[in-house]
């Protein structure tokens, strides 16, 4: 941070380093981004290739270790508060952060397919890379899953920032949408958002600026304080990484282009440092969103209690975009409380209620009456995105508040295909799944929990694997009275495929005898499953596969796999032959592995 204590925009001393151990592995996609949050924290992103372990000078021990992560992710920074957490992990090498007028986080993306990721709280997103792992491990194992990019169609790699426009010197059809900076087709594309569950998909309406100079890179974008849009070109013929790691790049060259419309004027009055909280209150509303944004942080720098009533009143009583800008500035300010943000779920303004949960929601922890209005709004809500804040809010909670609001979540049927709140929903539960286990089974105590479609669809199969996939005796104890529990076949469908799927490639574990009983007992187990559960008929048809060239070879292999939880001796055989004849590779190395096993033993 560089104090200006003047406003002149020149530093009035050394910088004050209030976050440190950001790496620099790569030559593009390092710390960027930095972004005031209408929160008040300060968002931040990291690329894909690089890795940190982000220390606080001045609070940190000297030795810590820091915040480690490894690839794509958005962090948030506290000022006051010093605290540093990860916000959202993975996305497409991010570079550049938006919010956009109703708080929503965006950011580019440098494949193709799509204009960015429009990131939630604590949301984990693909980890962009065609190799597993390129880009770092999954910080959950058990995610299951990941939430989608924004589909764009056909669209060539790539968009490396992006911004909604939202300023009074542009176009009134461009307000909203979003601008893409594209720096390997040297132009600018304009996008639509059209709304897909809790978020978007996108579609390309034009490309307002176009280079025939392929030197033109443009990399970073913003909305101006005049209303205008700010672009930043990089100005380079090569962007290649080589050229960069030897030094090979024009310092000088960079330009900085302003766009507007042309019948538009530039706003003039910038300088809001000299309103009053009055003034600065009337410009919650104002059609430039530099001006709502920067209204918002210097109320919340230095309102009163008495600009914080009028705060109140102002939220309370505006319906639209001035409401939002209100609560938070009043947040900001230390002025919203648990009895306002529980009044405010039932405001019009469906973005009001979604933040006046996320804002308390901070908190980790929601008091009594907050926690019982935030439970009814889960039943009631109408709009995705709320519901998507509440499920996000959620895994932040402790395990009786997280899982209420979960299986009210659960219990709804207008979400089973959105494409981000089942996700987010079995995110709460597996969270809780490593030291309060007991308490998300007892959710299945009640069978008309099982018969939820959104339980069905994506719950049972995912709790199954998570719990297989732990391997200790007690989770796998539970799974067994997840399947006595179950009502129906399909219920106990489900549970199976998550079984079979944790175990797949894996030694079977030791099973507790009530596991193995349920397992024996089921109506149609997979050919795989009665192998490695010892059925005598079922091993001797494997043995028979396993040796039979014209069977698919990833089926031979899965049942090398199961007949070498049970019975070597029998299979020792099968596999020499293997080894000695066998054309596919796959094949050959399965048998070999087991060979080994047997040798050893």
């Amino acid at each position: 941070f560089y104090p200006d204590r003047n406003a002149d925009d020149i530093p009035d001393g050394d910088p004050v380093v209030h976050l440190a151990g950001f790496g620099f592995e790569d030559t593009h996609s390092v710390a960027n981004g930095n972004t005031w949050g209408p929160d008040g924290w300060l968002y931040g992103a990291q690329g894909s290739t690089v890795s940190c372990r982000v220390t606080r000078p001045g609070i940190d021990p000297p030795n810590a270790p820091g915040r480690y992560y490894e690839g794509c992710m958005v962090w948030r920074y506290h000022p006051y508060s010093r605290q540093f957490e990860i916000f959202a992990e993975g996305g497409g090498n991010v570079f550049g952060l938006e919010f956009d007028a109703e708080g929503r986080l965006f950011s580019g993306h440098n494949g193709g397919g799509t204009r960015g990721f429009h990131y939630v709280q604590s949301g984990l997103y693909l980890k962009q890379g065609k190799s597993p792992g390129k880009f770092g491990p999954p910080d959950n194992p058990f995610a299951f899953g990941e939430l989608p990019m924004m589909s764009g169609g056909n669209i060539p790699r790539f968009s490396h920032n992006v911004i909604a426009i939202n300023g009074t010197a542009m176009p009134d059809v461009w307000q909203g949408k979003l601008l893409g900076a594209d720096p390997l087709h040297h132009h600018l594309v304009l996008s639509e958002r059209s709304v897909r569950g809790a978020s978007f998909t996108t579609r390309d309406i034009d490309f307002p600026v176009k280079n025939s100079d392929v030197a033109f890179r443009p990399v970073y974008m913003a909305n101006a304080t005049d209303g205008s849009v700010l672009i930043a070109d990089f100005y380079e013929r090569y962007i290649a990484h080589g050229q960069h790691y030897q030094s090979q790049i024009d310092p000088t060259s960079g330009r900085i282009y302003r766009l507007r419309a042309k019948t538009k004027t530039l706003v003039a009055d910038t300088n809001l440092r000299a309103k009053t909280n009055g003034q600065l209150i009337g410009l919650l509303a104002h059609p430039n969103k530099w001006h709502r944004q920067t209204a918002v942080r210097l109320l919340g720098q230095r309102a009163n209690e008495a600009t914080k009533d009028k705060l109140r009143k102002s939220v309370k009583a505006e319906t639209g975009r001035a409401a939002l800008q209100g609560l938070w500035a009043l947040h900001q300010a230390g002025g919203l409380d648990d009895v306002l943000a529980a009044e405010l779920l039932g405001h019009p303004h469906p973005h009001v209620r979604s933040w006046a949960v996320r804002l308390r929601g901070d908190h980790r922890e929601l008091s009594a009456g907050l926690f019982n209005a935030v439970q009814r709004l889960a039943v009631r809500e109408g709009h995705p995105e709320v519901r998507s804040q509440i499920a996000g809010t959620a895994i932040r909670l402790p395990r009786d508040q997280a899982l209420g609001l979960a299986s009210s979540l659960l219990s709804r049927t207008d979400d089973i295909d959105d494409p981000f709140i089942p996700l987010q929903c079995w995110w709460v539960l597996e969270r809780h799944c490593e030291n309060d286990r007991a308490a998300v089974l007892r959710l299945f105590h009640n069978q008309d929990f099982f018969r939820q479609p959104m339980v069905e669809q994506h719950i049972l199969e995912r709790l199954m694997r998570r719990l297989v996939a732990r391997g200790r005796q007690d989770d796998l104890a539970g799974c067994a009275r997840l399947l006595a529990a179950t009502p129906t076949k399909a219920h106990r469908e489900k549970l199976v495929a998550g079984f079979s799927k944790a175990i797949e490639g894996l030694a079977l574990p030791l099973l507790p005898d009530a596991l193995a009983k349920q397992l024996r007992h089921l109506d149609n187990p997979s050919f795989a499953l009665r192998v490695r559960l010892g059925d005598e008929a079922a091993l001797g048809q494997a043995l028979g596969v396993i040796a039979d060239g014209s069977k698919p070879a990833r089926e031979r292999i899965e049942l090398i796999r199961a007949a070498g939880d049970v019975d070597l001796g029998q299979l020792k055989a099968t596999l020499l032959g293997l080894v000695q004849s066998e054309p596919d590779a796959g094949v050959v190395t399965a048998a070999l592995l087991l060979s080994l096993i047997h040798i050893s033993e």
